[in-house]
């Protein structure tokens, strides 16, 4: 059995600084430069890394703010308090953060975990009229018991190993929503295939089968110069808004639930969601595979493919091919940036912008023939798939961490560790 944990006050475990900010900070963001770490960038995924920023700041900026360095472990303080990240980049970070270094009997990753189930008890703390604040001496007083290195270590391993595997199929669902755009932009915005006929070459890339499906000449169309043989269309010529509603009353509480909440911005993947026993007002009716575009400010680009049948907020358009072959074209044409962009240009009201399916059913396409399409679903349906079984997985591997986290951390759960020489 592991050793005896102890009581100790986190400011004993390691030391806590807080970031600051070159004021006023308008004068140094700038579009390169130092990645400047925002709560939203965060909060954009469920990663335990933040790999990326949406800002940057002027290298002078540095002197006034806080530096971080990969592997370093970083915590909210405001707006969002209580949320510990990973550092997977150099950057800067502001006072809505707290750094934790120079560890001293806590293993660093078993801090991670820690911080995650101490967050509530963390908040609580805080103060705040409008956002709650985790001020830098609630976490140095607080009182934490922690058990033995060797242990903290086995801990670790455990709940990194499933978050390593959610990581992982999160890299491989959008690596594969990756190939499938480009694939599609070759096909149908570029032309590829039909550029390298004309030149009398082999597409690349594309069995003869499949490249003899494609015209060798373009035609004018109102679109443009489109191939032979092709249309200029719209996307509802391919698809549909089904709008299936559901009364509160008549929601299963059981069933699976969509908000615009649960959706991530730019990707087809889905890694969270409710449950219909939280729902409080009537929603719209889904089925597994149907497309889910959030209608409420567009620009967040909220469009994913439903990983099961389900309900959502009636801020969510669904959307349906009208035909199983154009299903891929659907799918990945609907949520090019372009796309997203025209229908936001397009969408009503300045401060809370609402698009609707005339919007996005009117948006323009090529339509290819329906061999091509065929055979273009035929190639990119079975990654589309893949990407919603990733999502199933991902659920139930994160439903495991959550269920067995505080219960390791708790001691509920003890492991057989050998003690620690300094223990």
């Amino acid at each position: 059995m592991g050793g005896k944990w102890k009581k100790e006050k986190f400011s004993e475990l390691c030391t806590i600084t807080r970031g600051g900010s070159p004021r006023p900070i308008h004068n140094y963001i700038m579009d390169k430069g130092i990645p400047w770490v925002k709560i939203a960038d965060a909060t954009a995924s469920n990663s335990r890394t933040i790999n990326s920023t949406k800002e940057y700041i002027k290298s002078t900026g540095k002197q006034k703010s806080r530096e971080v360095f990969p592997g370093d472990l970083i915590l909210s303080n405001s707006a969002t308090p209580g949320l510990p990240k990973f550092m997977g980049i150099y950057a800067c970070i502001h006072d809505g953060w707290l750094l934790l270094r120079d560890f001293n009997g806590l293993h660093k990753e078993f801090c991670y975990y820690f911080l995650l189930h101490e967050r509530e008890n963390l908040v609580s703390q805080g103060n705040g009229s409008v956002f709650t604040n985790l001020k830098t001496d609630i976490l140095k007083n607080h009182v934490v018991d922690v058990p033995t290195l060797s242990e903290q270590r086995a801990i670790a391993h455990i709940l990194g190993t499933l978050d390593d595997k959610i990581e992982l199929n999160r890299q491989m669902a959008q690596t594969l929503e990756s190939i499938a755009r480009a694939i599609f932009k070759s096909w149908f915005v570029d032309f590829d295939p039909v550029k390298a006929k004309m030149e009398g070459k082999q597409p690349e890339g594309m069995s003869e089968e499949v490249a003899a499906l494609f015209p060798d000449k373009f035609v004018e169309s109102k679109l443009g110069m489109i191939p032979e043989g092709w249309a200029s269309g719209k996307f509802s010529d391919i698809s549909e808004n089904i709008r299936i509603n559901i009364r509160k009353d008549a929601i299963n509480p059981n069933d699976c639930y969509i908000g615009l909440e649960h959706i991530p911005r730019k990707s087809l993947f889905l890694n969270n969601w409710g449950i219909g026993a939280d729902v409080t007002s009537n929603k719209h009716r889904f089925l597994r595979y149907d497309l889910l575009f959030g209608k409420l400010r567009p620009y967040f680009h909220k469009i994913i493919i439903a990983p099961f049948n389900g309900i959502c907020s009636t801020d969510i358009l669904v959307i349906r091919s009208l035909e199983p072959h154009w299903y891929s074209l659907m799918t990945l044409g609907l949520s090019q940036e372009s796309v997203v962009d025209n229908v936001t240009n397009q969408s009503e009201g300045t401060r809370m912008p609402r698009t609707n399916w005339n919007q996005v059913g009117s948006q323009p396409i090529v339509i290819p023939s329906k061999k091509v399409a065929i055979a273009f679903d035929a190639l990119i349906l079975p990654m589309l798939q893949r990407v919603v079984e990733m999502a199933h997985e991902n659920r139930h591997l994160s439903e495991l961490r959550d269920t067995q986290l505080p219960r390791l951390i708790s001691g509920k759960i003890r492991l057989n560790q050998p003690e620690d020489a300094a223990a």
